[in-house]
């Protein structure tokens, strides 16, 4: 089993600002249907609109952007 790693703030912040230039931003939408439901406001995030259709691009981005200098992705 893989030991738990935590993640900080910092390594929030840090992977944002290496793939900003390299996704699309995201915007959520309101769903009255789903607020209406569930009795409360709802708003979803509409990762579909990623090049991939999924929100694995950030991951996937992030990880590439880290590995060592001869596979360096750009």
């Amino acid at each position: 089993m893989a030991a738990a790693t935590s993640i900080t703030l910092n390594d929030v912040k840090r992977a944002h600002s290496a793939i900003r230039e390299h996704i699309n931003l995201s915007p959520c939408s309101a769903s009255p249907r789903l607020s209406a439901r569930s009795d409360c406001q709802l708003h979803l995030k509409m990762e579909n609109l990623q090049r991939t259709g999924a929100y694995k691009d950030r991951g996937a981005m992030n990880a590439a952007l880290g590995l060592p200098q001869p596979f360096k992705f750009e």
